[in-house]
């Protein structure tokens, strides 16, 4: 398939235009596709492209191909009517009046939830239990939990396909996706909801910080945060931590990150 940029790719659309040509354009966010008899013959010159090895790139874009395909069928198997989880937490929190009364040197604990977003996609049924062992069982990249997060959030960006016969425009239809919609904002809201669910279980002051895939605790708080989440089936590292500076700390002994 040729790749083109903007301009040319138009070019080609009045060409078979101006030849009475029967033809399909398909369009999903920046990606633009043309077809004739069946055959994709030309496509748009991407800006953003998918830096990894041939044959990893190629499962990252089966990848993609595949979760949509997944919670598709899981809508139908709902028949399109999916409930909506309602959110009742933020996404993140941050206390920096109570990390900045620690002492220097005081421990603390990060809570990491293994692949938030994934696992909550399979817990909710969305994808299989081989897709989602199959994913974290291969060999991937250290960028793969990007791609496995943007595979979930594209989901949602419809197919626009526009059908010309001899020329002349015929139909133009937009996929749905109002129901893969909800699926997505479903994950992102069951996370922002069970972190926000282990905040409260400790107390206002025991939470120093979170965000949608983990939390930054005192010690003592431990045992009741590993209990709301082994109670929703996440999975979790614990990671001890140490004040180095006034909103600074030592992750793993290894790391500084900023507060």
């Amino acid at each position: 398939m040729l790749r083109v940029n903007d301009r040319d790719f138009e070019v080609c659309i009045e060409n078979l235009i101006n030849n009475k040509k029967s033809f399909i354009v398909e369009k999903k966010r920046r990606d633009r596709i043309i077809i004739v008899n069946g055959k994709k013959v030309v496509g748009l010159q991407k800006n953003v492209t998918i830096k990894l090895p041939h044959k990893k790139k190629r499962s990252v874009i089966s990848l993609f191909a595949n979760v949509k395909k997944s919670f598709q069928r899981y809508a139908q198997s709902q028949e399109g009517v999916i409930e909506p989880i309602e959110q009742l937490h933020s996404p993140t929190y941050r206390s920096k009046k109570d990390f900045s009364s620690l002492d220097m040197g005081e421990k603390m604990y990060y809570v990491d939830v293994s692949h938030c977003y994934w696992r909550i996609a399979y817990l909710l049924g969305y994808i299989t239990i081989r897709m989602y062992k199959s994913v974290l069982t291969e060999d991937k990249t250290n960028d793969y939990k990007l791609w496995r997060n943007i595979a979930l959030s594209s989901t949602i960006a419809p197919k626009i396909v526009t059908h010309f016969e001899y020329g002349e425009l015929i139909e133009e239809v937009k996929e749905d996706t109002s129901a893969t919609k909800i699926m997505y904002q479903n994950i992102r809201f069951t996370a922002y909801n069970i972190i926000g669910e282990a905040k409260e279980a400790i107390g206002k002051k025991g939470c120093l910080n979170y965000r949608i895939d983990g939390m930054l605790i005192l010690p003592k708080h431990l045992r009741k945060v590993k209990k709301v989440f082994e109670k929703h089936d996440l999975l979790y590292e614990v990671v001890e931590c140490r004040k180095v500076g006034e909103y600074s700390y030592l992750y793993n002994g290894e790391k500084i990150k900023k507060f």
